[in-house]
């Protein structure tokens, strides 16, 4: 499990603030969760690795037709790798993925009597998983919440509101670690997933109807510039 970062002093207003922005999203995403569908945990984790730079709608369609075509791990594992990259195609970055796809399904069968690990150290021993997958893995299909899951949208929406400074997806998990309480953890992520793609896009964040505008940094120097 990644530590959080050790600092001299615990940073209680950047505690006090992400408490306030959590709380407010809340209660404007009640139901923000994983849009990756799980329907079974190897299914899932396969989904899980070709959704990295893939919206999540075409992961699940994909991820349909994938299994559709092959309903087993014993035959994705013996499908042709142009079989495969034809179903992946649209994931993007679909041949890598089909290599990663097709070596894991032969692992859980081979190694792991078709199971999903349920251990980040295991998991990651599975080609195309990294420490993001493993944790949405442990998360979605164990019920373990080991660290947080640290997207585009988290270090974006993050950075804005002004709780992180740093880009580095370690830097920030260890810093939200620190200020978080655990229970925060996992939904913190998909607030962030949520108020990301609904508000706080990328190009053209909409700081006008944006419910924590107030205690953002980003919203705060916008309605300073527009007085």
């Amino acid at each position: 499990m990644l530590k959080p970062k050790i600092q001299k002093r615990r940073p209680e207003k950047l505690a006090r603030k992400a408490k306030i922005v959590y709380r407010k999203l809340r209660e404007v995403y009640p139901d923000a969760r994983c849009t990756v569908e799980n329907h079974a945990p190897e299914q899932f984790l396969l989904a899980s690795i070709m959704s990295p730079q893939s919206p999540d709608a075409v992961v699940n369609v994909v991820s349909r037709m994938l299994w559709e075509k092959f309903p087993t791990l014993a035959e994705i594992g013996a499908a042709s790798r142009l079989e495969l990259e034809q179903v992946l195609r649209p994931v993007g970055m679909f041949r890598v993925k089909s290599k990663y796809v097709q070596e894991t399904a032969r692992i859980l069968l081979a190694d792991l009597n078709g199971s999903v690990p349920n251990s980040e150290p295991e998991l990651r021993k599975l080609p195309g998983v990294g420490r993001k997958v493993a944790l949405i893995v442990l998360q979605e299909v164990h019920g373990i919440v080991d660290g947080i899951v640290i997207d585009t949208h988290n270090i974006r929406v993050a950075g804005r509101i002004g709780i992180v400074k740093s880009k580095d997806p370690v830097t920030i998990e260890r810093t939200l670690m620190e200020i978080l309480p655990k229970s925060y953890w996992k939904q913190w992520s998909h607030l962030m997933v949520s108020h990301g793609r609904a508000i706080c896009t990328a190009r053209a964040p909409d700081c006008a109807h944006c419910p924590i505008c107030t205690v953002c940094d980003f919203g705060v120097k916008r309605q300073e510039r527009t007085c």
